[in-house]
């Protein structure tokens, strides 16, 4: 699979609306760690990193992550369905991370249903592949939009709208759609307010990475 050069930078910029947020790269980006973290502590789950769909068997679709501590790296729709999740949200920045097989009566069963059967209230994925650096705007604006208030829905309106704005072409923007509840509001802060707020910033970082985490903890 070919490495993501744009992963850590987008791990960066989503880590700035975090109070506090933790990223995770590279080798620090594991399998083991995602399967032993107290995930009902996060609001909010981003993952960047790549995915394997098979749309033949819901089985077969993957999340990549690092191997180690007796783990392949190969997360899959099982493994996620059985965590404890209590994110408001999770976002599967990976190429095609909302496909998956079509099985009639319940729709597409890949990646986002096991997240939501895990606990995530809203998740939000990609349709289609797209370059790890063409999105990254878009991600911002749509991070932006939450720190700001605006529910899921609302903010990932407000970020196709502005890269309409911009003149991006319909391939970037168009492949992020919400799965779940996209009324959901989490907590977010714009990276002005570090100061004002107390924030704790956390940051765990390895070089060269092929994708990136970032967590942050719900606000008591």
């Amino acid at each position: 699979l070919p490495r993501l050069p744009g992963a850590s930078r987008e791990a960066r910029a989503v880590a700035r609306f975090g109070k506090p947020a933790q990223v995770r790269l590279g080798a620090d980006a594991s399998e083991a760690f995602l399967k032993t973290a107290a995930l009902e502590e996060y609001g909010v789950i981003h993952l960047a990193t790549h995915a394997l769909v098979d749309q033949t068997s819901a089985a077969g679709t993957r999340i990549i992550l690092a191997p180690g501590e007796g783990e392949d790296g190969l997360l899959s729709a099982g493994d996620i369905a059985r965590m404890n999740i209590g994110a408001g949200l999770v976002v599967l920045s990976a190429c095609r991370s909302a496909a998956g097989q079509v099985v009639r009566g319940e729709g597409v069963q890949g990646l986002t249903a096991p997240f939501l059967q895990a606990g995530a209230r809203s998740v939000l994925a990609t349709q289609w592949a797209i370059d790890d650096r063409s999105g990254h705007r878009l991600i911002r604006d749509f991070y932006q939009g939450l720190a700001e208030g605006s529910t899921v829905g609302e903010a990932l309106r407000g970020a196709k709208l502005a890269a309409l704005d911009r003149g991006d072409p319909p391939a970037v923007w168009a492949a992020f759609t919400a799965v779940g509840d996209a009324s959901v509001r989490v907590q977010a802060v714009t990276p002005q307010s570090w100061l004002s707020l107390g924030a704790v910033l956390l940051v765990l970082m390895v070089a060269g990475s092929m994708g990136a985490w970032v967590l942050w903890k719900r606000r008591a």
